[in-house]
C-alpha cells in the first residue's frame, strides 16, 4: 500500500506522539513509525512535571491525566493517600532546580504521578482520535535526513513498505 504523508515522525514515545499531535493540529498529514512492536513496559519516568502537565491540559488531555493519576494512587492503596497529600506540596523541578509556585495562588501547578506508559497511552488515544497512523515494528533507514529521497522505511513484516513522506521528496 502506497501512502503519501507530509511528515513522518520516527518514535512513538511521549515526544514523538506529542509532536505528531501538534503537527496534525497544525494541518499536516502525519504518520508515526516505531521500532518496537508494542509499547515498552520498562519503568522509566514515574511522573509528568508541572510544565508538561500544563501543556497537556492546554491540549485537552487534562482530564485523562487526572484519571491516570487517580489510578496510580488507587493502585498504591493506603500509601497512595499519603503520597497524594505530599504531591500537593511538591511542585516539581527543572534540571533539579525547584520550580517556584505559590500553592495558594496556583494549586494546580504541580507534577502528576502518571508514569511513562500511562502518558504514552493518553497520547496514543489522542493520536488515534486525530486519525494519526502509528506503525509499529518499523525502522527508518540509517542517517535519515530531509535530503534523503528514496530510502524506504523498513520492517520485517513489510508494515512500512510503500510509505513515503512528501517532506523527503
Amino acid at each position: 500500500m502506497d501512502k503519501q504523508v507530509d511528515v513522518v515522525v520516527v518514535g512513538a514515545g511521549p515526544v514523538g506522539l506529542l509532536l505528531a499531535i501538534e503537527l496534525k493540529l497544525g494541518g499536516a498529514d502525519v504518520m508515526v513509525l516505531e521500532r518496537l512492536t508494542a509499547p515498552n513496559l520498562g519503568i522509566k519516568a514515574p511522573s509528568v512535571g508541572p510544565l508538561g502537565a500544563e501543556a497537556l491540559q492546554r491540549r485537552g488531555m487534562g482530564s485523562a491525566l487526572a484519571e491516570a493519576e487517580d489510578r496510580t494512587f488507587a493502585a498504591m492503596e493506603p500509601a497512595g493517600v499519603e503520597m497524594r497529600a505530599r504531591t500537593f506540596s511538591f511542585r516539581g523541578h527543572f534540571a533539579l532546580l525547584p520550580i517556584r509556585s505559590d500553592a495558594e495562588r496556583e494549586p494546580e501547578r504541580r507534577m502528576r504521578w502518571v508514569d511513562q506508559q500511562g502518558l504514552e497511552a493518553i497520547l496514543g488515544e489522542r493520536a488515534a482520535a486525530l486519525d494519526i497512523e502509528v506503525r509499529r515494528g518499523c525502522s527508518a533507514p540509517g542517517g535519515i535526513s530531509p535530503f534523503s529521497r528514496s530510502d524506504p522505511m523498513r520492517s520485517p513484516n513489510g508494515a512500512c513498505a510503500g510509505s513515503t513522506s512528501r517532506a523527503w521528496r
